[in-house]
């Protein structure tokens, strides 16, 4: 086996990586880089040898599935794989994206290549529902010359896997995004007893605060400032990805109004494309692993909020937002409504979850009141006089579990990705002194490295 980084090496950016196993070359996701436009947000497909004969998608966050039309488009003979919930909800992802790329297409200054930033179009993406193979979760995927494929529950987010991949007696598990622990909605991920070679994302291998976390403990917290933000006629925008954290902390805002810790009658607003992946966990809630699949989210009143009534100036306050993007990027509603909420002393962003260190809401959360914070919109900078608070929710293992992994798998070699250079040296650095652990290796992109 040979494996090669075209994007996840040191970062979490458009995470690739091309596994070579008895002459099949097999492309493990294909994401698009959150901070980059066009070609530049591609994984490093100039290190390709050749047409990948296999792709397999772990999970439908953009950053693991965003560059698919565009590779299958320039590799059509490559069969396409993931689970059959990952199937919609990327094809959900994708449409998604062609509406934003085409945004900032038409949003582009004058004399700019406003088409280099469309990747690709609605065909292509449509193009894709016949040719995605969907998989149940431990079905064996012949991909040739002995080669033999498995997902697995990986946590997370509904449909996301692990993929375990055979080449005979010898086994490589990717973990892709992976959460050890329980979520709200979704159980903690289902790992393989060994493998002889681990490709493990290392999101939180250098934070060493995330293990004493309590998921009860965050919740209470957040629901103190709700409750005392709302009491005061303010308003609580929560920044959230729109897949995974939008529909958790849906159900913790939920339980602390039904107990009472908020009060009742503040209504709780959900943006667009968070809304609709929450049409998709109800419709798939039977059919990908879920801690009580008889919730409907549908049920929990949330009302819709669209860019119109933001724009116009709502919603009036007091009001819970739920809004995507988590990292308040440009262009989204959660970055157009950071603009009214910064100045407003009566208001609060709640922070819950990561932040690249470039991106607003990293700004927001390291900001002190009365620091002026460049939303990146174009526009001027905006004086915070809210409150703002972190929270520490997570769709991610923490270190100790990623650890558990290693130490239950036994791998001879780990290759640790998806996360910052200091996140996967304190993970490597803490494997090595717990364990007798195999060999580690942090990938550079494009190099190829013997397993």
């Amino acid at each position: 086996m040979r494996l090669t980084c075209l994007g996840g090496a040191g970062e979490i950016g458009a995470n690739s990586y091309l596994l070579e196993a008895a002459g099949q070359a097999l492309l493990l996701d294909c994401g698009l880089h959150p901070k980059k436009e066009g070609l530049a947000s591609l994984p490093l497909l100039s290190a390709l040898p050749a047409e990948p004969d296999h792709i397999l998608v772990t999970h439908a966050h953009l950053d693991h599935v965003g560059s698919l039309p565009y590779i299958s488009k320039r590799f059509p003979r490559a069969r396409i794989h993931m689970t059959e919930v990952a199937r919609r909800f990327a094809l959900r992802m994708l449409r998604n994206t062609v509406n934003v790329m085409r945004r900032r297409s038409e949003e582009a200054p004058p004399g700019a290549d406003a088409g280099a930033v469309m990747l690709y179009n609605f065909d292509a993406v449509e193009r894709l529902d016949d040719l995605i193979e969907g998989h149940a979760l431990l079905e064996p995927i012949p991909l040739g010359r002995g080669v033999e494929a498995m997902f697995g529950s990986a946590g997370h987010i509904p449909g996301a896997a692990g993929l375990m991949v055979r080449d005979g007696a010898k086994s490589f598990y990717y973990t892709g995004d992976t959460c050890g622990h329980s979520q709200l909605l979704i159980p903690a991920a289902e790992y393989p007893p060994q493998a002889d070679v681990v490709l493990c994302e290392s999101t939180y291998g250098g934070n060493p605060h995330a293990d004493a976390v309590r998921l009860e403990d965050q919740i209470a917290r957040l629901g103190q400032l709700v409750a005392r933000v709302t009491t005061e006629g303010g308003i609580v925008l929560i920044p959230c990805f729109a897949l995974g954290r939008a529909q958790e902390i849906l159900v913790a805002i939920t339980r602390l109004i039904r107990k009472g810790r908020i009060p009742a009658g503040v209504p709780v607003y959900l943006t667009g494309l968070a809304r609709a992946f929450s049409q998709l966990y109800d419709q798939t809630r039977w059919k990908t692993p879920r801690r009580d699949p008889e919730l409907l989210l549908s049920g929990l009143g949330a009302l819709p909020l669209e860019m119109d009534t933001v724009v116009s100036g709502g919603p009036p306050a007091p009001a819970i937002v739920i809004a995507s993007s988590g990292m308040v990027l440009p262009h989204t509603l959660s970055n157009l409504l950071s603009r009214r909420v910064l100045p407003d002393e009566k208001c609060a962003i709640a922070v819950v979850g990561y932040n690249d260190p470039d991106t607003p809401g990293a700004k927001i959360m390291h900001s002190q009141v009365g620091a002026e914070i460049d939303l990146q919109d174009g526009k001027p900078k905006v004086e915070r006089r809210c409150q703002v608070e972190r929270f520490y929710f997570s769709a991610h293992s923490t270190r100790k579990e990623l650890l558990g992994l290693l130490s239950r798998t036994q791998p001879k070699k780990t290759v640790l990705v998806h996360g910052d250079p200091t996140s996967s040296l304190a993970l490597s650095d803490l494997y090595h002194n717990d364990s007798a652990g195999g060999e580690t290796i942090r990938p550079h992109p494009g190099t190829p490295y013997d397993l």
